[in-house]
């Protein structure tokens, strides 16, 4: 019984750590913020009201090329947040970054402590992204990523497609421009979507750095990001691991 007993205990801590694996580390600007934020220039700091760079959120301060007002302002052909986003959900917003203020490339670099994260090789990253407008060939949209010491790689190819068109749906209208940006040929919408990217890293590393750089000349274009998460690949509790909990548990109690 004893001996079951101590059994049972310890296919439990196992199955529990194994869920404590399967975790990410979260940043959306609000409510979760798993890592530290530096930047190469500082956020709404732009003279221009119409110029983005920074946190943002639907409350009337954010430039208006963000946020997608069609729905009672039938002149708005711009926008990628919905009106309806309520006021206190922020999100990082760009737009116009070579401005009378600037003229070169910004960064803003994330930086997740990897000893928190239980991984095995891999890691994902996820970020929810959206842009609108007819960006140029010129425009930088560029994720990167440098894990440790080690020198910096690219995370996602953001590219303007100046071969192609894309319809972009306001909350009123359907509006078209062309060059829109793409990730692996696919279209960054105004309608925000989840990009992922697997990248592989020793399990020993200990430091994670996200880097967005950008260069983006233009008060019709606008870009914005939210929700970064860096999770690991291991798998939750196998159910046959689930299965000898159970029959354990019976084992136990038929003693």
């Amino acid at each position: 019984m004893n001996r079951l007993k101590i059994l049972l205990f310890s296919v439990s801590i196992g199955l529990l750590l194994s869920m404590r694996v399967a975790g990410g580390l979260v940043y959306n600007f609000d409510t979760k913020i798993d890592a530290t934020v530096t930047a190469t220039y500082d956020f709404n700091s732009f003279s221009s009201s119409k110029d983005a760079w920074g946190i943002y959120s639907n409350d009337g301060s954010a430039p208006s090329v963000l946020i997608d007002t069609s729905a009672v302002n039938s002149a708005d052909n711009l926008g990628i947040v919905d009106s309806t986003k309520v006021a206190n959900d922020v999100f990082f917003g760009v737009s116009d970054t070579l401005n009378g203020d600037i003229d070169k490339e910004i960064s803003v670099i994330f930086t997740f402590d990897l000893t928190q994260l239980t991984f095995s090789e891999s890691l994902n990253i996820a970020i929810d992204m959206g842009a609108v407008g007819d960006f140029e060939k010129d425009d930088n949209f560029d994720w990167t990523y440098q894990v440790d010491d080690h020198s910096e790689s690219e995370l996602f190819d953001v590219v303007v497609d100046e071969s192609d068109v894309h319809d972009y749906q306001l909350e009123a209208k359907t509006i078209t421009y062309n060059d829109p940006l793409k990730i692996d040929n696919k279209v960054i919408s105004n309608q925000i979507q989840t990009f992922n990217k697997e990248i592989q890293v020793d399990s020993s590393a200990v430091s994670l750095k996200l880097i967005f750089t950008t260069y983006a000349d233009g008060g019709s274009e606008a870009f914005m990001f939210d929700n970064i998460v860096v999770s690991s690949h291991m798998p939750e509790p196998a159910s046959i691991s689930l299965l000898i909990l159970g029959g354990l548990t019976v084992l136990c109690y038929r003693k």
